[in-house]
């Protein structure tokens, strides 16, 4: 078996729940004309200085402890996510998973 059939699996339906309300926290706080999508760099697309990557920790961890033992996540590991996919990864981490 390879390393990746032993990895759990991702629940499809949460992670959709979590990444429209990662997408939607990321579009609170970017020019609205821009496009949110999971392959969107946040500083390169749309234009989130480290500080603001940073910042949303605050809305990060609401999404995430909206969950029956979801965690709180940080300044830095919200800053070092470098896509929406990697900020809904993390959410999604702290919401169902690593603590």
């Amino acid at each position: 078996m390879s390393k990746d059939e032993n990895a759990p699996q991702r629940d499809e339906k949460r992670w959709t729940e979590i990444s429209e309300k990662v997408k939607a926290a990321i579009k609170s706080v970017i020019d609205p004309h821009l496009e949110v999508t999971e392959v969107s760099e946040l500083t390169a697309h749309l234009l989130m200085s480290q500080i603001r990557k940073e910042s949303m920790w605050r809305k990060y961890t609401e999404i995430s402890e909206s969950y029956p033992g979801g965690a709180s996540i940080d300044d830095y590991s919200a800053g070092n996510c470098e896509t929406v996919k990697a900020a809904i990864q993390l959410v999604y981490e702290k919401s169902f998973g690593d603590k």
